[in-house]
């Protein structure tokens, strides 16, 4: 297993941990347990079957449970290294610092990312945080989950209205499910449109 990853992405989570963690005592032994995890100085153990994707049909016994036993230093290891199992339950851990590690796994695919930002139970800031990421939403399925989330803040999913095709735009306008202003925006930009 390869416990290092590129330069730009140690950047860009030293910046997210140094953005959520406190000056406790405890959130500076954290932050230094974690900047030994992404250089591979670490020995926190996680069970190996947790590391590789099950194969087709393969038992992974009681992952969350597991999981749940698990201290914050463990829990982010496997958030930045785990398996497919193990991010889906990382990405809605309370803790907001393994949550947000999980989108720094190597193995996210723009699957997962399309179920997070489509999950209405997950931490706004993970929304933020896939919405921040240019090469995600380039894809039109993301801008639609964006507008459709009803817990996407609303400034965000103002931004992607307009590049929805009509077709959404008039099935949003009905939507009972997302926030009355951008069912208003999805139904005015609708009828632009048509009046050209």
């Amino acid at each position: 297993m390869e416990n290092s990853i590129d330069q730009k992405a140690k950047e860009a989570l030293e910046k997210m941990f140094m953005d959520s963690f406190g000056s406790s005592d405890e959130d500076q032994e954290l932050l230094i347990t974690v900047r030994k995890i992404f250089a591979g100085e670490d020995d926190i153990e996680i069970p190996k079957e947790f590391l590789a994707e099950p194969a087709e049909g393969e038992e992974q016994g009681n992952l969350y449970s597991v999981i749940n036993d698990m201290g914050i230093p463990q829990k982010i290891k496997l958030a930045m290294f785990g398996n497919k199992l193990a991010r889906a339950i990382l990405i809605r851990d309370t803790n907001r610092q393994v949550s947000m590690v999980v989108l720094q796994n190597p193995g996210v695919g723009e699957g997962e990312v399309l179920d997070f930002l489509r999950n209405p139970n997950l931490d706004d800031q993970i929304h933020r945080s896939i919405v921040r990421n240019g090469s995600w939403m380039k894809n039109y399925e993301m801008k639609v989950a964006v507008v459709s989330n009803p817990k996407i803040p609303i400034d965000i999913a103002l931004k992607y209205v307009k590049y929805l095709n009509n077709k959404d735009l008039k099935n949003l306008s009905k939507s009972k499910n997302i926030p009355q202003v951008i069912a208003t925006q999805c139904k005015k930009i609708s009828q632009q449109r048509s009046d050209r």
